[in-house]
C-alpha cells in the first residue's frame, strides 16, 4: 500500500504493539496496554534490553543450567555475572527450587526462565510455574521469562509465566521467528507484566526505551504485518 514507509516510534507502532499487547494478555490478569510492549530486533535484542536495565555491572542474573548460551553471553558483555541454577533432567527438566534459591544474594537482580526449554525441550506446569514465582516472590527478584517457544509444544500446554504471576514483575520476551518460521524477520518484543506496580519509580520503563532508541526497532513493513498475523487463530496457545 505504501503507507508503511516511513519511520515508526522507536519502541515499536501502535498498531503492532497493541496487538502484540492483545495477543499477550493473560487469563484472570490484568490486560496489557500498548505501552506495556516494547518491539524489539528480535527476541535476543529483547533479552539484552531486559538484562541491561535490570542488572546493573557486578551485579549478578540466576540462569538455567543447561541452558541457552546466549544468556551468558549477554551477561558478560554487560559486566554482569552469571550463577546456574540446576534443571532436574529426572524431573522433566524442571528448576531445583531449593539450589535456586540459594544461589541468591544480595549483588541477585533477577532470574532467567526458559520455558518451553532451549535446549531440553521442557514445558513447565502451572504448578511448577506457581513454585517458581513463590520463590522469586520471597527474593524479591523479578523473573525475565523467554517465551520464544510459545505455542509450539506438542502434548503439554503453555502456560504463560505471568498468568500466575500476582506479585512478581515478569518481562516476558517473544518473537514471530519460531512459531512463524520466520527468524530472519527479526522481529521480538518485550511485554512487561506488573499487576501491583513495583517497578513504579524504577526507570525501568524509561531505561528500555532509551534502548529502544539506540536501535530503533525492526521493519517498518513487517511491524504492520504484526496484528494480521497474531489474529490467526491460536488455538493451541
Amino acid at each position: 500500500s505504501g503507507n508503511h514507509n516511513g519511520y515508526t516510534a522507536s519502541t515499536g507502532s501502535a498498531a503492532c504493539r497493541a496487538a502484540i499487547a492483545a495477543a499477550h494478555s493473560c487469563v484472570n490478569r490484568p490486560r496489557l496496554l500498548r505501552d506495556d510492549v516494547f518491539v524489539t530486533v528480535g527476541c535476543s535484542e529483547a533479552l539484552e534490553h531486559c538484562i541491561a536495565v535490570l542488572a546493573p555491572p557486578g551485579s549478578t542474573v540466576l540462569l538455567p543450567s543447561p541452558g541457552f548460551p546466549l544468556y551468558e553471553t549477554i551477561c558478560r558483555r554487560h559486566g554482569v555475572a552469571c550463577r546456574f541454577y540446576k534443571l532436574l533432567p529426572e524431573k522433566g527438566w524442571e528448576v531445583d527450587l531449593s539450589n535456586l534459591k540459594s544461589l541468591s544474594d544480595v549483588s541477585t537482580a533477577a532470574i532467567i526462565i526458559n520455558n518451553p526449554s532451549n535446549p531440553c525441550g521442557a514445558v513447565y506446569s502451572k504448578e511448577h510455574l506457581r513454585d517458581l514465582i513463590s520463590v522469586a516472590d520471597d527474593l524479591k527478584l523479578p523473573i525475565v521469562a523467554d517465551e520464544v517457544y510459545a505455542g509450539m509444544t506438542f502434548g503439554k500446554p503453555f502456560v504463560p509465566l505471568a498468568e500466575v504471576a500476582e506479585n512478581v514483575p515478569v518481562f516476558s520476551v517473544g518473537a514471530l521467528s519460531k512459531r512463524w518460521l520466520v527468524p530472519g524477520w527479526r522481529l521480538g518484543w518485550v511485554c512487561v507484566h506488573d499487576a501491583n506496580d513495583h517497578l513504579r519509580g524504577s526507570g525501568v520503563r524509561e531505561g528500555i526505551n532509551s534502548l529502544c532508541q539506540i536501535s530503533l526497532g525492526p521493519s517498518a513493513p513487517i511491524q504492520a504485518a504484526v496484528p494480521t498475523i497474531l489474529a490467526i487463530d491460536d488455538s493451541n496457545w
